[in-house]
């Protein structure tokens, strides 16, 4: 027996789940494959103030014709959608997971195209495996014309125009365009030529998860750490080709906004972020498995599919070569420096992958991974590549708005919500200042702000009001080789703990600003313009593009 399990709660959602989910899930197609393992299992999970409109559906619809319907009333965090999703998720495989086959996680807001669950059976339930498919968010302009669709005949052909005319403004910032996108979490990437959407990403969704791969221990949605750990088993298939089976969903417009970027985030950037965010499992998701989308006729126009994808071709050839640095990369013998802990290495090595290290630094390092001799000069030098050259500004705008520069610690006893961010700029000197720039914070509510230099204890302590730019400057009291800054941000969490990635995320700039040398203090200290020219020439001896905040 399969199992069904979907989260519906709130009219919004249920008029979605009635009018796109549940027709598409009960077609004949659809619904034959369901029930090739028997009656297939329906598990809903609602709140309590949802229960009669869902009991009330699943009579007038005959639900019970087609499935055994089991629903199931649970509390969900108000403004947090995603903790009711891993409590729901959680407690349907604890009760279910002896009891059937697998579990297909569906959604209230998504759609399925004739067949779908037929290359779903075919390709992974029948072989015993776990399937992972692709999943596009539409536009809700498109929600009204998609409803009448679903409750008809809705082909995978029709699937495909949809992504091509209504395809959401998210997904269309992950477009590549002359080697650039402008997303700030580039977990996909498209090409468009026309009417062909090529695709690679780092996100498959685990649309049926095989019982043997049913675990609890996971703390987010089932997206995360259960996808990481069917992954690691390898024992998965993905749904990918010419026009796969693809699954559909609708999402708010204005959603965009959260991800967006000005700027435009090149293929390097995307590599870097890559190899922060994504890990080996997801990669290599990336690398293997490439979707193309067209419009009937468009394909017949290319010798192979990768033609429509330079671009991402490019990309996957990159990844390729970072999943061969294994255990015997060179790059990894710096595990020989014992006096490194495993957060400095890690660092070390994001480094010497992010910002494409020299040829001098790669061979020297080979050589240290052949046990050969190395002067101490040249450790020195490759330590001051790692560690003891930073730039003297770090600009927060270049980063991706969430996770990248905020490490929630979760809600206080208080009601509150604490982030700290973590930086370290490059030399200072006696009579510089540290200018930290805020732009308008997000929410009404204003945020306290601590900053901490070198750990020496609160050196500002002040309120960000909504609506208000803030310019701190804080004086430097004496030399120092690096500087070390943490911000920490409290705010009243009224609404929800991913609230607060965004309470931060109006941190801006953080500069040394080197003091005004005037000819009478240059007679009084000569010293200090070599010391700085020295610093200034050792940064440029060793350039710092960018400088990921330390966790």
């Amino acid at each position: 027996m399969i199992a069904i399990c979907n989260v519906v709660f709130g009219k919004f959602y249920i008029d979605l789940w009635r009018t796109m989910c549940l027709p598409t899930e009960r077609s004949k197609q659809n619904l034959s494959a369901l029930s090739n393992e028997g009656r297939p299992l329906y598990i809903i999970y609602t709140a309590e103030d949802s229960l009669a409109a869902i009991n009330e559906i699943v009579e007038a619809d005959n639900l019970n014709e087609d499935f055994k319907v089991i629903v199931h009333v649970t509390e969900f965090e108000k403004g947090n959608p995603f903790s009711a999703l891993t409590n729901a998720h959680k407690h349907c495989i604890e009760r279910y997971r002896s009891k059937v086959k697998g579990v297909i996680f569906s959604s209230a807001d998504v759609c399925y195209h004739d067949g779908f669950f037929e290359a779903v059976y075919n390709t992974a339930i029948s072989k015993g495996k776990s399937c992972f498919s692709l999943g596009l968010r539409l536009s809700n302009t498109c929600t009204e014309k998609l409803s009448r669709d679903c409750r008809n005949q809705f082909t995978k052909e029709k699937a495909v125009e949809y992504i091509l005319d209504y395809l959401h403004p998210i997904q269309k910032d992950q477009i590549l365009e002359d080697g650039a996108c402008h997303s700030r979490w580039p977990s996909n990437l498209f090409e468009r030529k026309g009417d062909v959407l090529s695709y690679r990403g780092f996100h498959q969704h685990p649309i049926f998860v095989h019982s043997r791969h049913l675990i609890t221990g996971f703390a987010d949605t089932i997206d995360g750490q259960l996808a990481d750990s069917i992954c690691e088993s390898r024992d998965f298939t993905v749904l990918s080709g010419c026009n796969p089976p693809v699954i559909l969903s609708v999402t708010a417009d204005h959603r965009r906004d959260d991800f967006y970027s000005e700027t435009p985030v090149a293929l390097d950037r995307v590599f870097r972020w890559a190899c922060d965010y994504a890990g080996e499992a997801h990669i290599r998701l990336f690398v293997d498995h490439l979707h193309v989308l067209a419009r009937p006729g468009a394909l017949s126009r290319a010798r192979r599919l990768e033609s429509y994808s330079p671009q991402l071709r490019s990309m996957k050839s990159k990844l390729k070569t970072l999943l061969r640095h294994g255990d015997g990369d060179p790059l990894l013998s710096l595990r020989m420096l014992r006096n490194l802990e495993e957060g400095q290495f890690e660092a070390a090595r994001r480094k010497l992958f992010l910002l494409s290290a020299p040829e001098w630094l790669k061979q020297k390092l080979t050589l240290w991974a052949t046990n050969e001799t190395i002067a101490r000069k040249e450790k020195e030098r490759i330590f001051a590549y790692f560690y003891g050259v930073y730039p003297q500004k770090v600009d927060i705008e270049s980063f991706p708005r969430y996770r990248e520069i905020l490490g929630v610690n979760g809600l206080r006893d208080d009601g509150w919500c604490k982030q700290t961010v973590h930086l370290r700029l490059g030399s200072a000197m006696k009579g510089d200042e540290l200018h930290i720039r805020f732009g308008q914070p997000v929410g009404a509510l204003s945020n306290r702000v601590e900053i901490v230099l070198d750990g020496e204890g609160i050196v500002a302590d002040f309120n960000v009001g909504h609506g208000k730019r803030n310019n701190i400057l804080i004086p430097i009291e004496r030399d120092m080789d690096g500087v070390d800054v943490t911000c920490t941000f409290d705010r009243a969490a009224e609404i929800s703990e991913w609230d607060c990635f965004e309470a931060a995320a109006h941190l801006l700039s953080v500069e040394i600003v080197p003091e005004k040398i005037t000819m009478r203090t240059s007679l009084r200290r000569p010293d200090k313009i070599f010391r700085r020219l020295r610093n200034r020439l050792k940064n440029w001896l060793y350039p710092t593009r960018e400088i990921l905040p330390q966790k």
